[in-house]
């Protein structure tokens, strides 16, 4: 068996981008997990909480906090599913998560970043005249 023919089968490779955006090991770790079970055409996996728990060896609620960061940081996409049970019941189903293309990842992180600069330096500014105008004597009626 020839290794080399079999790379995508046996590793799953992380694009180099994904170091930039500053990920805790357990986003990092679940990030892998999600693209190891990634359907390669719809850029789609299925996996429980539970699944990417134990697959990164954290709790089911470890997940669930990895995940809200993915989406956070724009990597990922969910959405809820639901089941139709044999008994007519609809159920919820895995939720479905939709990897998003790295450069459009690492594109909207930079804005998001860019945008929460420019509120602190605006919020600074604004502490910075509220204070000169503390400290600037009342002005006495004429």
């Amino acid at each position: 068996m020839n290794l080399q023919n079999n790379k995508t089968k046996n590793f799953t490779p992380l694009p180099n981008e994904i170091f930039s955006l500053h990920l805790s090991t357990g986003e990092l770790a679940t990030y892998a997990v999600l693209m190891r079970l990634e359907d390669q055409r719809t850029y789609e996996c299925w996996p429980s909480y539970e699944t990417i728990g134990k697959s990164i060896g954290k709790s089911k609620s470890s997940a669930k906090r990895y995940v809200a960061g993915l989406v956070e940081k724009g990597l990922i996409t969910v959405e809820p599913t639901s089941v139709i049970m044999r008994n007519g019941l609809k159920k919820n189903g895995n939720l479905c998560y939709h990897i998003r293309p790295i450069r459009e990842a690492v594109g909207w992180y930079t804005q998001q970043q860019l945008y929460l600069a420019e509120a602190a330096a605006e919020r600074h500014r604004v502490q910075r005249k509220l204070s000169a105008q503390a400290t600037e004597p009342p002005h006495s009626p004429r």
